[in-house]
């Protein structure tokens, strides 16, 4: 089991570039990942930040504090030895998409939905030719397999770092088609995370949420929002 804290071993932290990426480096040492990988970064703003992470530990390092360092880990040692495994998945969250699942009853929560869901999935179509369809109730809809091979091929267009984003939102929210309107910066991590507690927070509003529901909540929009700057500070040339 990988610790989640450590005592600070390193006095220094810079970075440097490399003809491959930029490293991130502790006493002139480069930072591996948990599986002792280089942690090889695509620009200097990432590195930049990743550095600003471990920089700003004292004498305790708090691993799961550095949420940066944590997907840019996520990416090198889980996501780019297994893209068709990761795509595979995203594919399967793209056939029972949350925002293609609507409710029947009652009206005020059916209104709600089409105005918060149908615009990203005309978004999606719009911009990739990828029509889901939705349908009512909780019955299984088979997507038309020509639509899953394009948004498979959307997914596979991506770099292992963006699809890493796309993937943790995806898993935060039940949503692949919220994700990548994210990853495209056609929807902010507050809408997205609120679309994609929807009904929670119809539920909320009207019947009252325990302690756990409200944490759980905070906690998926804390989580995409830290996937947007990630996927942000990927959008760099230097």
């Amino acid at each position: 089991m990988i610790p989640q804290s450590i005592s600070r071993f390193y006095k220094s932290v810079d970075t440097d570039r490399t003809e491959d990426g930029y490293l991130v480096r502790l006493d002139g040492r480069p930072l591996r990942t948990p599986m002792e990988t280089p942690l090889l970064l695509p620009n200097k703003r990432l590195a930049a930040v990743i550095a600003k992470e471990w920089n700003e530990q004292e004498e305790t390092v708090n691993l799961l504090s550095m949420a940066m360092t944590g997907f840019a880990n996520t990416a090198i040692d889980r996501v780019a030895p297994r893209r068709k495994e990761v795509i595979d998945g995203l594919i399967a969250y793209a056939e029972t998409d949350l925002v293609c699942y609507r409710a029947k009853e009652p009206a005020e929560l059916v209104n709600l939905q089409a105005r918060a869901w149908q615009p990203h999935l005309d978004w999606l179509e719009g911009t990739y030719g990828a029509k889901l369809l939705t349908t009512t109730g909780i019955i299984h809809l088979k997507q038309n397999p020509a639509t899953l091979d394009v948004i498979r091929r959307v997914l596979a267009s991506r770099n292992d770092f963006t699809l890493t984003g796309v993937y943790i939102m995806t898993a935060a929210m039940g949503s692949l088609v919220l994700s990548l309107a994210v990853a495209d910066g056609a929807l902010d991590a507050k809408r997205a995370a609120a679309a994609g507690q929807l009904d929670v927070i119809f539920q909320a509003k009207h019947w009252g949420e325990d302690e756990e529901a409200i944490s759980r909540r905070k906690r998926i929009a804390r989580e995409v929002a830290l996937v947007e700057k990630f996927l942000g500070l990927l959008f760099s040339e230097t």
